[in-house]
This record gives structure tokens, sequence and C-alpha cells, in this order.
């Protein structure tokens, strides 16, 4: 599964209620529509180079803030309208408060680092476990190949919590799962012979919403853009969420 490059979203999106529904429905929308956080982006910006911007130069200036927050150390923009450059001057490492939805059962994580990254089950059957030990009870199963959410790592990295559409519904032990590759499709799959789909055990199991703190990666950015006469340098801090999405 190609990582995805995920475009820049406030805090405020993130979930704020513990109905079923809206958990499924906030976190699957969580930066769904690009538009939206371009203009997040954007918002800021000296009103002169916002109204030479086209949709192009906005569409250029998200896409070269979702490099360097994915890797790049500096971009280049040279749109209709508008340039600059973008840098990431900083990286660091920070304990930040995080929602986590996750299934009523499910114990909720302590000293969380977020991966927020699909990762591929590796053996035939694997245990997915309430908590971070053999000794807890087991979720239900998955099969080999199956690609999941992995939402962070506890216990010194040894225990992954892995989730399936935002929602988090157990852990795996870290040796039972790799970093997907790029051209591996997602498939969740439950194994045995009885299968069930993922829906039925949120259903059965009931969803919650937790408040976790979590290390995280977290990226300083400056910006120098230019158009319609006017120059402005400006700066922002952005912080991957436990869904990998970075955020403002």
């Amino acid at each position: 599964m190609k990582n995805k490059i995920i475009p820049i979203a406030l805090a405020s999106t993130l979930l704020t209620g513990c109905n079923e529904a809206m958990v499924r429905q906030n976190t699957q929308a969580i930066l769904s529509d690009l538009e939206r956080n371009i203009n997040t982006f954007t918002a800021a910006l000296d009103q002169q180079i916002k109204i030479a911007m086209s949709t192009n130069d906005r569409t250029l200036i998200n896409q070269s803030a979702n490099d360097l927050l994915n890797g790049r150390d500096d971009v280049k923009i040279n749109g209709e309208n508008v340039s600059g450059s973008m840098r990431v001057t900083n990286t660091s490492v920070e304990t930040r408060n995080m929602k986590i939805a996750k299934i009523k059962t499910v114990d909720a994580p302590n000293n969380l680092k977020v991966i927020g990254k699909p990762y591929e089950i590796t053996a035939a059957s694997v245990n997915v476990r309430s908590g971070p030990s053999t000794s807890k009870p087991i979720i239900t199963n998955v099969k080999q190949s199956s690609t999941f959410e992995v939402v962070g790592s506890v216990e010194n990295g040894t225990w992954y919590l892995i989730s399936n559409n935002g929602t988090s519904f157990g852990y795996v032990f870290h040796t039972l799962m790799k970093e997907a590759d790029e051209n591996t499709s997602t498939k969740n799959a439950i194994a045995g012979e009885q299968a069930i789909d993922l829906d039925s055990l949120f259903a059965d199991q009931g969803i919650e919403l937790d408040d976790v703190a979590a290390e995280t990666e977290c990226k300083e950015i400056e910006s120098t853009l230019s158009g319609n006469g006017e120059t402005e340098n400006s700066s922002f801090t952005a912080c991957k969420g436990s869904d990998g999405v970075w955020e403002i």
C-alpha cells in the first residue's frame, strides 16, 4: 500500500463525540476535502497574495507543504501567479494529547509513540489482543497479508495498536507485522472458519474516544511567498496525529 501523502488539517477537525456512527463518519471525513485543507493553510496569508493565487497556485502550495511533512527538507514554488520557497527549520519529538477512537474492550495505550502508517500482517494467522500482552484476551485474529493502520507502538516498541477506518481494535506483537510496501493493496481480512467483519466487531463491542498522551513527530516550516507585488514570510508547526494526519 503506497504511503499516503496527507494534506494539513486543523486540530479542530478531530473527533468530538462518542457516538459510534459519528466516530466512523468523522474519522473517514478528516482531510477528505483537499480544498478545505488548502484554505486552512492559505487563510493567514497576506490579502494581496491570496488575491493573486489561482486554484493551481493553491494546490501547488498545499502539495509543497505535504512534501515537506513527508520527507523533503525544502521546496521551490513556481506557480502561475505566486512564487517562493518553503523549508523545514526544525524537527522534534513532542508529547501531545490526542483523541483515539477504539472499541471499548481494548485497553487505552500507555506511553504511545505515534507511527500512523499502514503495516502488513506477516504470519499465517495473528491474534489481536485487548492489551499489549500475551496474557490479554484475544479480540479476533487476522490473516497473513492483511493491511491495517498502525496507530503507534507501546511497551518500548514491542506491541502495535492497529486500527481500521480510524477505529483501533487491538494490539499485535511487533514481529508479526511489517511496514506495507508501496504497491501492496489494502486487504483487511479476519481469519477463521466463521469469519466476521470489523464493522460487526465494532457494533458488538461498542466504540469510545480516549484522551491519550503520545509522543509524535513535529516539524517547524517557514515559507516565503510573493504575489501581486507583495512578499510575505510566515511559519507554522505541524505534528503527526494518531491517524497519520499532520495537524497544525
